[in-house]
């Protein structure tokens, strides 16, 4: 039975302000919130506890979705506390990956018993039953946590997504272990792994992160990834890849756990092929409501579809694009999603007026454009991308300013203009042009887009 969730992220939010936290949380970069991390897993406990709660009551017709939050709280302070020991313990410069029990046996042990303890207890036979995806899940946990072989561990986070994707596929709880090296690696990528005969490469950390997903209907987005696919596969003749779009998972956040407690993840690329997106994490509320009192319009009723269709079509584009420096990833596939959406629009395969869509890619850019500048190649690469599609938009005149306020021209002339545009820069990028990677690199805010960030920031919340 399908619940609405629209109506459950409302609680979710509420939970999450009763503890002193914002819904979805965007803490940035992992590093500026140490010393807050006692702080900030207490307020964690109080949402989870407030979570299981809600679902009691408002899921009482739907036991599996109970039993999976109940269970995701007994194994949560587990995979918090692999998380921090192992941010804390860790270094780029480190080259040899240790097993989970390496950084805190106490708490390693504890998960891997914490999971015996659930296949023992009697209020979750018949969960496990039903979702044998995640039965089969927690027991590759439990062998992940003594492993120290790079290739090894690859191959368990390969498999745990696979059964990720499966249950997604079978309308099931999703139990997530999505597992990188986003926040001890932030400049490089996986590096070769000598133990493996083929020299496989593989990270070398792996950042303990758990995500719990209520499964969404694929019907409204299906068609979109479907369309996208074929229009990204067109825009990249060279590549080879799949002729269907990449399996998806698509769902309803309810539980953040590890690396998540930094920072919720709206939609990410798999280590395997394809994306999970968790439609209800919205993280520029505050942009949005100050974009529209500066355009001075109300919200258009597309809006969350468009960003829906935003960030599914740019964890696609991550599928084209192979090149070893992650300041550019997050560029590659904007760009790519960018073109590829407008696109759509322009040839009416989305439900979406062109107007609402410049409205997402403001809402987007603009938050992006405002983030400081880390030095940290995983983060500033949205930055970098922000700044860019800001300039753009101004160069060629989809977005200007008259009279103290800003409006939107989506005439066809201009909107060409700006795709092709854009797919020089894509282009460039494709073909590791030194030229393309300089301009990106360097890229700063035009006049323009500096004045349209400093009055977004000067913008009371709310439209009129």
């Amino acid at each position: 039975m399908q619940h609405d969730m629209t109506k459950f992220t409302e609680t979710l939010c509420a939970l999450h302000t009763q503890s002193g936290l914002e819904f979805p949380f965007n803490g940035g970069s992992a590093y500026d919130h140490i010393s807050e991390l006692p702080e900030l897993i207490k307020k964690q406990w109080a949402v989870r506890a407030g979570i299981l709660e809600s679902v009691q009551r408002e899921f009482a017709d739907a036991p599996d979705v109970i039993s999976a939050v109940k269970m995701f709280n007994e194994l949560a302070p587990f995979i918090d506390r692999l998380f921090i020991v192992h941010l804390l313990k860790n270094s780029v410069s480190d080259v040899i990956t240790h097993a989970w029990t390496h950084y805190d046996s106490k708490a390693a042990t504890g998960l891997e018993r914490q999971i015996s303890s659930l296949f023992k207890n009697d209020q979750y036979r018949d969960f496990f039953h039903r979702n044998r995806e995640t039965a089969a899940s927690f027991k590759l946990v439990q062998l992940l946590i003594r492993e120290d072989d790079p290739f090894q561990l690859d191959l368990l986070t390969r498999e745990l997504e696979r059964l990720a994707i499966q249950a997604y596929q079978n309308g099931k709880m999703i139990f997530l272990f999505c597992l990188s090296d986003y926040y001890t690696n932030p400049n490089g990528f996986a590096r070769p792994v000598p133990t493996h005969p083929i020299n496989r490469i593989a990270p070398v950390h792996f950042e303990p992160d758990m995500r719990l997903l209520y499964p969404s209907s694929d019907q409204q987005i299906k068609p979109v990834l479907n369309a996208g696919w074929l229009r990204l596969r067109y825009l990249h003749p060279r590549q080879s890849v799949p002729d269907s779009v990449v399996p998806t998972i698509i769902g309803s956040g309810l539980g953040w756990a590890g690396a998540q407690i930094i920072s919720y993840t709206t939609a990410e690329t798999l280590n395997s092929k394809g994306f999970v997106l968790s439609t209800n994490l919205f993280k520029h509320e505050k942009t949005k409501q100050a974009l529209l009192h500066l355009l001075r319009q109300e919200e258009p009723k597309s809006l969350p579809y468009v960003t829906t269709v935003a960030h599914a079509l740019h964890e696609l584009g991550h599928e084209f694009y192979e090149l070893n420096i992650k300041l550019f990833l997050e560029v590659a596939a904007d760009i790519a999603a960018c073109i590829v959406g407008t696109e759509m629009v322009t040839h009416n395969e989305l439900p979406i007026s062109m107007e609402d869509w410049v409205i997402g890619l403001l809402v987007e850019n603009i938050a992006l454009a405002q983030l400081p500048a880390t030095g940290k190649d995983n983060e500033d690469g949205y930055l970098f991308s922000g700044r860019l599609m800001l300039n753009q938009l101004f160069a060629h005149k989809i977005i200007k300013f008259a009279e103290s306020r800003l409006s939107i021209d989506d005439s066809p002339l201009q909107i060409n203009e700006f795709l092709l545009e854009l797919k020089y820069f894509h282009e460039g990028l494709f073909r590791k042009d030194p030229a393309a990677f300089l301009r990106l690199r360097t890229v700063i805010p035009d006049a323009q887009t500096v004045s349209l960030l400093q009055l977004i920031v000067k913008q009371p919340m709310g439209s009129e």
